[in-house]
């Protein structure tokens, strides 16, 4: 599968954050898990998701364990609840991709 990278500004924005550990080889099922844990905690707290979950890595090295970072933009700032936070993701410049599908 090929994805096409781009430069981008984006403005602050308030998530729902939960950091999980896996390894290169569990990184579809713990994505899938944690988005949900997510968007169970959004609804949880009646806050509306605003926008397209985000995972940032920072050294995705095939057969090392590694953390994801996993936010879903929210429209309000509930409570911390178990191991998922809320955090302000500042601005500034990223590098952007989007996956569609499985």
């Amino acid at each position: 599968m090929t994805y096409d990278v781009t430069l981008t500004e984006l403005a602050s924005t308030g998530t729902c954050h939960q950091r999980v550990h896996t390894t290169a080889a569990g990184i579809a099922s713990a994505v899938g898990r944690g988005l949900q844990d997510l968007y169970d905690f959004a609804a949880r707290a009646a806050v509306t998701p605003a926008g397209p979950p985000q995972l940032s890595f920072p050294d995705p090295a095939p057969g090392r364990e590694l953390d994801l970072d996993l936010c879903l933009p929210i429209s309000g700032r509930p409570e911390k609840s178990g191991d998922i936070d809320v955090v302000v993701l500042p601005e500034g410049p990223v590098a952007q991709t989007f996956h569609h599908g499985r």
